[in-house]
């Protein structure tokens, strides 16, 4: 017979004993006993085996498998919450040996769930996570998540923390439903004010995780953070909040000014960790908040304890001072130095691709890194690098930051001797940067407005180019030819809307770009029904600059071109739509890939105009 009182007497009296000895735990094995007694007898079994070195044995031995057998039969009949509390003593002594009991444990769960009490329903999920390797996990955590959605959907108050916890081990077990989501969200919207400090920032870790992005939830939760003060929250919980706000595109700039003014005042070492250093550093980036002393003050402490830096860390951390564009090249010599000292560090290939392209933004070119990011294998690494749930836009980045190495070494610093690429690599670069530009990239509300304000250069007629594709890899927002006494020529049509298999073709050398008449390059007759029906005026290519289009067709800047037409250009002009997205969050500080772009956009023989919000752009033919 079952009873729960009767369960705490019997574990009480058995934490009393001493248990020297497997044999004494499991004594009674080949006897009857309740299922209460039988999980006093394996907690003492479990810690007899631990304190003998024999607990990876344990199952093996006869008398346990006798006793094994006891306790599953009994499972069977047994109230599902001491299943929970069976799941809870493996998970917490790490004991997933006997896969048997747990799998019988976890099936009385599954088969009725409605009855566990809300902290069993906690539990269980949070053993499903410590247990995940144990087959059935996931399907098991799955069918007790059906249970909460179950009864958050029928208005249920759940307890903050075990609403927490759950969320944690859904994520942890990779077995987030998506109808969960809506339940927990209504949820939160009602009861987020009481969760606990430390609840809140386990919870916003684990609905990022979860890929939930609830403006409501993330702002109401950043705004109780603020509430709170500092002094209320450990590290691992600024950690999990910052990841999770950097994470989801939330940003809170007093929450980040916190978190900053904390790690200044810390004096001692736990926030000074390698993992710390780095994950502050990369959430500053990825939240876009620029702190200058922040920075230094992370880049001193971390140049003492770089020889503990894994090579993520050290990833993240170059990528945080290449994002936010803080001129540290002591800190990113040290980075290259560390990372390229040790063969297992230098297996990270996103780890190797953030240092080598921090090193380019700050303009400084360690000789190790750079013959290894040339050297074939490393290029190879690249060309078969893909993201699972992204692979064009993550191929994209990854065959740019080569390309701006090489645009570096051969356009800014041929004084460094360092080659570059050879052309048949960069011609497969560029073309799998095309193909992965050309499927995401996308034309913000400010680009269009610095479009019509170009239009007055002509009066209808194009004098200027639209998202126009260059050799290197950069798509320049705007592009303009002016002659000698500084008035824009006219661009000609065949310039725009051009295929990826046009562009494929001419690096291949199929067919000739730099050719010195109109006649050459023109469209085929595929091309050109198309190409007369969006290039009549500036309102229809606009609205013909759609993604769906953009994913057919691109246009072409000036130097795919020969010198027939560009014999009379005195200057090539950028005109770039730097909108908010290109600078820090909290100040005007361009970001890194901004400054990067006009930096070798004007190496390569453009004049770079940058156009801000708030600026006044008027377009005159006479100057510009």
């Amino acid at each position: 017979m079952w009873n729960r009182l009767g369960l705490l007497i019997i574990r009480r009296s058995s934490s009393a004993a001493k248990v020297s000895t497997v044999h004494q735990a499991l004594q009674r094995a080949d006897g009857t006993f309740e299922a209460e007694d039988g999980l006093s007898r394996l907690k003492n079994a479990i810690n007899a085996a631990k304190s003998a070195g024999t607990l990876a044995t344990l199952p093996h031995t006869s008398q346990y498998q006798s006793f094994s057998d006891s306790l599953i039969n009994g499972l069977s009949t047994a109230p599902p919450e001491v299943a929970v509390e069976y799941l809870q003593c493996c998970a917490n002594h790490n004991f997933t040996n006997d896969k048997r009991l747990i799998k019988a444990a976890i099936t009385r769960c599954v088969a009725s769930p409605q009855e566990l009490s809300e902290r069993s329903l906690s539990s269980a999920l949070l053993a499903c996570a410590t247990l995940r390797n144990v087959p059935r996990m996931t399907e098991a955590s799955s069918a007790l998540a059906a249970e909460v959605s179950r009864r958050l959907s029928n208005g249920e108050n759940l307890h903050p923390i075990a609403v927490t916890n759950m969320a944690w081990a859904l994520v942890s077990l990779n077995a987030w439903s998506d109808s969960l989501t809506p339940v927990l969200i209504d949820y939160l919207k009602k009861q987020l004010d009481t969760f606990p400090f430390h609840s809140i920032a386990l919870l916003l870790w684990s609905l990022a995780k979860a890929g939930v992005t609830d403006k409501d939830v993330f702002s109401r939760a950043s705004q109780l953070c603020c509430s709170k003060g500092a002094s209320n929250y450990d590290q691992r919980s600024f950690l999990q909040i910052a990841w999770a706000l950097a994470t989801v595109g939330h940003y809170n700039q007093p929450f980040f000014d916190m978190l900053s003014d904390k790690l200044l005042a810390a004096k001692g070492r736990g926030f000074y960790t390698p993992r710390t250093l780095s994950s502050i550093s990369w959430s500053l980036a990825k939240a876009q908040h620029y702190r200058p002393d922040v920075l230094d003050h992370i880049a001193d402490h971390s140049l003492v304890r770089l020889h503990e830096f894994n090579s993520h860390d050290l990833g993240n951390l170059a990528y945080a001072f290449g994002s936010l564009n803080q001129p540290r090249k002591d800190l990113l010599v040290a980075v290259a130095e560390r990372f390229f000292s040790d063969p297992q560090l230098r297996a990270n290939n996103l780890a190797h691709a953030n240092i080598v392209w921090s090193c380019i933004v700050s303009d400084v070119y360690p000789e190790q890194l750079v013959k290894h990011s040339l050297s074939v294998e490393a290029l190879q690494q690249v060309s078969d690098r893909q993201h699972p749930q992204s692979p064009n836009m993550h191929m994209s980045k990854t065959s740019m930051q080569v390309l701006q190495l090489h645009v570096a070494l051969t356009r800014e610093h041929p004084e460094l001797g360092l080659g570059g690429l050879p052309p048949e690599q960069t011609r497969d670069l560029l073309t799998k940067s095309y193909e992965a530009v050309m499927s995401y990239q996308q034309t913000s509300v400010f680009q269009r407005n610095v479009w019509r304000a170009l239009e007055g250069l002509g009066g209808g007629r194009q004098y200027y180019l639209p998202e126009a594709l260059t050799r290197s890899g950069y798509i320049v927002d705007a592009e303009l030819l002016l002659a000698p006494d500084n008035k824009p020529v006219l661009i000609p049509r065949h310039w725009y809307f051009r295929t990826i298999g046009y562009v494929r073709d001419v690096l291949l050398g199929r067919r000739e770009s730099g050719v010195q008449s109109e006649q050459q390059l023109a469209p085929t007759s595929e091309e050109r029904g198309e190409e007369e029906e969006s290039t009549k005026n500036l309102s229809e290519i606009l609205s013909s600059m759609e993604v769906t289009r953009r994913r057919k067709y691109i246009n072409l800047a000036s130097d795919w071109h020969g010198t027939g037409h560009c014999a009379h250009v005195a200057r090539r002009v950028a005109v770039e739509a730097d909108g908010p997205e290109h600078f820090a969050m909290n100040c005007n500080h361009p970001l890194g890939r901004t400054v990067l772009k006009h930096r070798q956009l004007k190496a390569m023989g453009w004049d770079v105009i940058s156009v801000s919000p708030g600026a006044k752009v008027v377009c005159q033919r006479s100057r510009i």
